[in-house]
């Protein structure tokens, strides 16, 4: 699939911010949405079903795969700045 950032021609899912479509097809629909983790921990109900690439700190381990705000979160194990990542080898078959 060819894609293009965003321009001023975009057409796609009005419930969602315009300026967070990072990648649109050829049909000029959104299909990579780039919000700050911040606004996905806080409205993940948006981007439900939608590829996102976000920006924070991961840690990779048994039982506790995630994505943080910042190491210090992780480290001090503030759940509610992060969020739980499955990799392709721990999603379902």
């Amino acid at each position: 699939m060819s894609a293009e950032r965003t321009g001023s021609g975009y057409t796609g899912d009005t419930s969602l911010p315009r300026t967070k479509c990072d990648m649109v097809d050829e049909a000029r629909r959104c299909v990579l949405w780039g919000p700050s983790l911040v606004a996905l921990l806080a409205r993940p109900e948006l981007y439900n079903g939608t590829r996102v690439r976000v920006v924070g700190f991961v840690n990779f381990e048994f039982e506790g795969n995630g994505l943080y705000l910042s190491r210090i979160d992780w480290a001090q194990s503030i759940y509610a700045n992060g969020l739980w990542i499955d990799t392709p080898a721990t999603q379902p078959q």
